[in-house]
């Protein structure tokens, strides 16, 4: 076992919370050989990219909030009452009565009773455009759907490393060195040559 990884673990870990740095360190002390950093490299890139934690964020898991029910309500103030949760309005223009213009006619999620969806999730909101507008008009073209596939992505892309870490922490260790410190016997005989 190489001694500096534990304390090679420890120093690139510097900026994570405790609990974190302490795991992966100790993850550091049971492999070893080349793969030893693989889950605090990972830990810390992901740390990296990640955006700034509020303050009062849980440690565990994404920041959630509730959805507000914004049905009924003019478009301007369902926006508001959105972003104030932490959630990003898309916003389609459909046709509608005159009494509905540019109140928000459906919404996507709706609000359910004790449902929390991640911080930053998209929120659909149709509304009326009046009886004259178009059939249908995204007011972001397609920007909203490029946010969806965006955050959709991202949730791929964190699963693939989680399946990753996983594989990493499965791996045996490496055989022991000899005794005169070079590798150990592969099992393979001397070739004659003749």
């Amino acid at each position: 076992m190489d001694p500096l990884m534990p304390l090679t673990a420890a120093v690139v870990t510097k900026d994570l919370e405790p609990q974190k740095r302490l795991a992966l360190t100790g993850a550091a002390l049971v492999l070893n050989g080349p793969l030893a950093l693989a889950p605090a490299l990972v830990a810390v890139e992901r740390a990296r990219r990640a955006p700034p934690r509020p303050p009062g964020a849980g440690p565990i898991g994404p920041e959630l909030t509730d959805v507000p029910d914004v049905v009924g309500q003019p478009v301007d103030e369902a926006r508001k009452s959105l972003t104030g949760n932490g959630l990003v309005p898309s916003v389609s223009l459909n046709r509608s009565s005159e009494r509905q213009k540019d109140q928000v006619l459906s919404q996507d999620p709706p609000r359910r009773a004790g449902e929390l969806v991640e911080t930053g999730s998209v929120v659909a909101l149709r509304v009326g455009a009046g009886p004259d507008a178009p059939i249908e008009q995204d007011e972001h073209g397609q920007l909203s759907r490029a946010v969806q596939d965006l955050v959709k992505t991202n949730q791929e892309l964190s699963k693939a490393v989680q399946e990753l870490t996983q594989r990493l922490d499965r791996l045996p260790p490496p055989p022991p060195p000899s005794a005169a410190g070079e590798p150990a016997p592969t099992g393979r005989t001397g070739s004659k040559s003749g």
